[in-house]
């Protein structure tokens, strides 16, 4: 669940503590004054505080922490929640990882909704609530739901940034932000968070390097280059031709650099000009980069101009490095179509729905193929 979905807090109820409950927790002492919240399914009328379970209390109060950490009860819940259970952070954040791995990442986001509300100065909380976001961006990339990935990143972005409120001087926050920044080819930023990163002296020595290594490329490799930010911008905002003129000059500085190839590619693919855009992509390949995104892009401007065979190879390659990516199961399924092999198509595509149940291309074409 996304802070953006109906109201998350809609069925939270608030009841007197029982009078005759006791009145001390460990060192805590339960207040009679302030209501105690729990969430409910049923009849509001039916909660009474007598019987409810100190669980079903905290699970309450742990979601308003996470979508109204500012709430005028949100202390004394911090240390009701911390008195009944001390060890909850370490648990919940096990929980959360766990979730995390079998792309739960609904539950993995709330989780850490509520250890941000709970620890509102740790910045750590934060931190994991932007890679679950992040990755949850890649899952709906993956599926083609591009729309979502970009909310699900806009997400971790100020994730991130709630983390560098918390604590301007985390050398993760500043870490894991120009990471962040790499992937979303903005080299200027991740540059200058890797600069921050090295300036505060972390021990990590392996993360120092990595950080080191990143800068020199990026500066090596003009990344930072006005020409190069602007292509990418113009070409996400659909106006190509202009990405491409500034790209274009970029290259003829810069020819050794895959990223500017493989943009250029980009907006040529998005224009129809296949053979051109295929040109480009190979020139990526060339410079040692073959990454799944060149390879599938590889594959569409090939299966255009008619080439099945080397378009098959592209994305079988592709395909064994991200077995679940819905894009190149997809277009293996168009694929195999072109190249009359019905049978495979409807396999490709039933592999679809499995991954995404929804996915309305698939769902057309195995109606279509039965």
């Amino acid at each position: 669940m996304s802070p953006s979905s109906s109201d998350p807090l809609g069925k939270i109820r608030f009841v007197r503590p029982d009078p005759g409950a006791d009145r001390r927790i460990g060192d805590f002492g339960l207040r009679p004054d302030v209501p105690l919240p729990v969430e409910i399914e049923g009849d509001p009328e039916s909660v009474e505080a007598k019987g409810l379970a100190w669980e079903s209390i905290i699970s309450a109060m742990l979601k308003i922490l996470a979508y109204d950490p500012d709430h005028r009860d949100a202390s004394y819940y911090r240390d009701f929640i911390l008195s009944v259970r001390p060890e909850i952070d370490s648990e919940l954040t096990q929980a959360a990882v766990a979730k995390t791995g079998v792309k739960d990442y609904g539950v993995a986001a709330q989780v850490f909704l509520s250890l941000r509300g709970l620890f509102p100065r740790n910045a750590r909380h934060s931190i994991n609530l932007a890679v679950v976001y992040e990755g949850r961006a890649a899952h709906e990339r993956q599926l083609g739901h591009d729309d979502s990935a970009e909310e699900d990143l806009e997400r971790a972005f100020q994730a991130y940034r709630s983390a560098l409120a918390t604590d301007p001087g985390s050398p993760d926050a500043h870490f894991y932000l120009a990471s962040f920044h790499l992937r979303q080819q903005s080299f200027d930023k991740a540059h200058d968070e890797l600069k921050a990163y090295v300036a505060l002296k972390p021990t990590d020595a392996q993360k120092v390097k990595e950080a080191l290594s990143l800068i020199e490329e990026i500066e090596s490799r003009n990344l930072m280059d006005e020409l190069f930010r602007s292509a990418y911008d113009y070409i996400r905002m659909g106006k190509e031709e202009k990405g491409i003129a500034r790209i274009t000059k970029f290259l003829e500085a810069n020819p050794g650099v895959w990223n500017g190839w493989f943009l250029l590619g980009w907006a040529r693919r998005r224009l129809r000009r296949y053979d051109e855009a295929r040109q480009a992509f190979r020139r990526t390949l060339e410079l040692g980069e073959r990454n799944v995104d060149v390879l599938n892009e590889l594959s569409i401007c090939s299966m255009e101009l008619g080439e099945l065979v080397p378009a098959r190879a592209y994305l079988e390659e592709a395909l064994a490095v991200e077995t679940e990516n819905v894009k190149v199961l997809s277009n293996l399924a168009v694929l195999s179509l072109r190249e009359g092999r019905p049978h495979d198509a409807h396999v490709y595509f039933q592999l679809v729905l499995d991954i995404d149940p929804e996915d309305p291309v698939a769902r057309a074409e195995i109606a279509r193929l039965k």
